[in-house]
């Protein structure tokens, strides 16, 4: 099977990466500051990072799909809350990659033979026709220079990723780039340095991006306290040579003694 690529345009100047919003059981008050960091750094290009919406109700887990449709009614109803987000997101370019979450909606597709009729743009409400918004399939990889974006669920299929060392497994996989995933709800990152056949130094590195939806609604699965942070990323790139070159930022989302979000984000606070 052929890996989805999509290219960043070389006009971009600053990311703003996100994903594991989940909405429908999203953090709005984590998601609102993070918002408030990529207007005031001034991102101009965001990659929706796969699993933006939940999605539950067409989970492909039985259990999962009849609780959520309990819970929170059918699809329409579960992404409702989250609709300011999806307008924002449609204010300047955007990819949307399509994760693990959304890719349930395919499977509903396959199973009910509307393969065509069915899919996610339409069943989400996302623009399909609309130039600066881009979905992309699930598989996808976002690439600009050397930086691979993915959700990350196509490297480990079957596993978390393990209890420690996660981005030094991913960079362990792929030496040769820098990989930006989401996906396992973790902020993490590792770098590696070696000397190219000139003897000048490379260096290349992998960060796993944390969620933005509340820990407590995948209490079922993850139990009561998993070691999961929420976070988001903001990428900075520059051009040296013709050469696309960039620079990661790790956003991490904290908590007042209050249990509210808070983060600082390049000397300010956000609360």
């Amino acid at each position: 099977m052929t890996t989805p690529t999509l290219f960043v345009p070389t006009s971009a100047s600053k990311l703003a990466i996100l994903g594991d919003v989940h909405i429908g059981i999203h953090d709005d008050a984590a998601l609102r500051l993070l918002v408030e960091v990529f207007e005031r750094e001034g991102c101009d290009f965001v990659v929706a990072n796969g699993d933006i919406h939940d999605c539950a109700a067409v989970s492909r887990h039985s259990s999962k799909a009849a609780l959520a449709r309990l819970e929170s009614g059918q699809l329409a109803e579960e992404i409702q809350g989250g609709r300011w987000f999806v307008d924002w997101l449609r204010t300047r370019p955007c990819i949307y990659g399509v994760g693990n979450h959304e890719d349930w909606i395919n499977d509903l597709a396959l199973n009910t033979g509307t393969v065509g009729t069915l899919t996610v743009a339409r069943a989400l409400g996302l623009p399909e026709t609309e130039g600066i918004f881009t979905i992309a399939p699930h598989g996808y990889q976002v690439r600009a220079g050397s930086l691979v974006i993915e959700h990350g669920d196509c490297i480990f299929p079957r596993s978390g990723g393990g209890p420690s060392n996660l981005a030094g497994r991913i960079l362990q996989l792929f030496p040769g780039q820098t990989t930006l995933v989401g996906h396992f709800h973790r902020q993490h990152a590792a770098w590696a340095t070696h000397l190219d056949s000139a003897g000048v130094p490379r260096s290349h590195a992998a960060f796993s991006v944390g969620h933005v939806s509340r820990v407590d609604a995948h209490a079922e699965y993850a139990g009561r306290a998993p070691n999961w942070q929420q976070g988001a990323a903001i990428v900075d790139l520059w051009q040296d040579a013709g050469k696309t070159r960039y620079s990661v930022h790790l956003i991490e989302v904290h908590r007042t003694r209050y249990g509210r979000p808070i983060l600082e984000h390049n000397g300010r606070v956000y609360r």
